[in-house]
């Protein structure tokens, strides 16, 4: 079978070194590869936004088309493939709306009494500041689009709604009938969720695990597309995974279908774990990034199969899928400035790469480099992720500190690359552990 992954960051490079391991796939290709994808797969050079082409070529050497970048998905890449009687494994841009439009997502967890925070949406700033006044609490103001988790901005103040909201106009994403939401702000640890779904079936990614979406430690600084991730979360049980897709992935699916657009592909809920139980924060409509980095090396099984099980609608006669049971830690190193002030065009050399000795218990997924000459450089933003495995039964805390021993290597332009320095430690508190404890019975 022939592979055509359609993603620029690192989650591609992940996916690609996975399908690569499969008996069933005879040729593989990468739009969107950079320089570290080359060792097993052919990079095509194609813009992953660009579905003409990408629909022309796969119409002349791919038999499955994996597109898990957002921005084809929410374009209609899937359905241009399949128009053409291609498979594709990704929702179509109807069913990826869950994700592409919040206010499409909020509404339908409301109408199907799926938990989430209150909120509401917003055309102008008189009513926001309204709102904002008589909820006297912290808000989020997010827009109604995909902004690679940068399109979310904490309101402690009403003050601070004014500021978003001026921000969001300047930016033209409101006003003139473009609307924001208003959601209270919730408060507790998150987990992520992924599940494959065939429409009608899913299979959950039988852990939970925790990103951290700002750049700096603590929670502080921009948000990010995500700076690292953990996984298997402690204390969360694979009993409690299935409660928690029953509530909160089911429900979404189910109404997907009945609204004549169901969802293949990857499933993904962001959760909180709020005292009054765990509530949805976001739906993506795809494998996340940086999550797929942390369960795709815990996969003991052939992704290339699963993908298939779903695109084909098996996946409820799809045999139980094998996992290590093993945890894992992905750290991610960004350029200078990431992300709000990069200069364009501006490039990072990387150094000490090479120093770092890849295995089954670590890997180097790339995203935005390139080769000039012998060097190795990256194009801005969130270029490596250092994924550290760890071996059976190996203590969380242990694996990640394995993962910071590979970072202490690596050097861009010199010096140290922009990354968080407290990976895993909510998950590994006891906070954690007690809120999980005291809200079990509640998943």
């Amino acid at each position: 079978m022939n592979v055509l992954v359609v993603d620029e960051g690192a989650r591609g490079h992940a996916e690609a070194w996975k399908i690569a391991q499969s008996p069933d796939c005879d040729r593989l290709m990468i739009a969107g590869g950079g320089a570290g994808t080359d060792e097993w797969a052919e990079n095509i050079d194609i813009p992953v936004q660009d579905i003409e082409k990408i629909v022309s070529f796969a119409k002349q050497n791919a038999d499955l088309t994996v597109v898990s970048a957002d921005e084809p998905l929410a374009a209609g890449m899937v359905d241009a493939l399949q128009a053409e009687g291609l498979q594709a494994f990704g929702p179509t841009k109807a069913a990826a709306k869950i994700e592409w439009s919040k206010i499409f997502a909020k509404k339908l967890a409301y109408n199907r009494g799926i938990p989430t925070a209150e909120f509401t949406v917003v055309g102008d700033i008189n009513f926001a500041l309204y709102y904002a006044d008589i909820n006297q609490r912290t808000l989020y103001a997010k827009l109604d689009g995909l902004f690679a988790g940068k399109g979310a901005i904490k309101c402690r103040e009403i003050e601070d709604v004014e500021k978003a909201l001026v921000k969001f106009a300047q930016m033209g994403r409101f006003g003139n009938g473009k609307r924001v939401i208003l959601e209270d702000g919730l408060e507790g640890p998150e987990i992520s969720l992924q599940a494959w779904c065939d429409g009608l079936n899913y299979r959950m990614v039988p852990f939970a695990m925790q990103d951290h979406k700002t750049r700096d430690a603590n929670d502080e600084g921009p948000m990010t597309g995500g700076m690292a991730v953990v996984g298997p979360v402690p204390v969360i049980t694979p009993e409690d995974i299935q409660k928690l897709g029953q509530r909160f992935v089911k429900p979404a699916l189910r109404a997907l279908y009945q609204y004549g657009t169901p969802f293949k592909g990857m499933l993904f809920p962001g959760l909180v774990l709020t005292p009054e139980g765990p509530m949805l924060l976001e739906w993506n409509a795809r494998p996340g990034d940086p999550e797929a980095q942390v369960w795709i090396p815990l996969l003991d099984d052939d992704l290339l199969k699963i993908m298939m099980a779903v695109v084909e609608g098996r996946l409820g006669e799809y045999p139980d899928i094998n996992w290590r049971q093993a945890s894992a830690a992905c750290i991610v190193l960004a350029t200078k400035g990431y992300p709000d002030h990069q200069r364009p065009g501006a490039i990072s050399v990387i150094e000490g790469i090479e120093e770092v000795t890849q295995g089954e218990d670590l890997r180097i997924f790339q995203a935005g480099t390139k080769k000039i000459g012998n060097k190795l450089v990256a194009t801005g933003g969130r270029s490596l992720n250092i994924v550290a495995v760890g071996s059976d039964g190996e203590d969380l805390s242990h694996v990640i500190e394995r993962g910071y021993s590979a970072t202490d290597k690596i050097r861009f332009n010199g010096g140290r690359p922009v990354m968080r320095r407290d990976v895993g430690q909510k998950a590994l508190s006891l906070a954690f552990e007690e809120r999980v404890e005291a809200t079990r019975h509640l998943f």
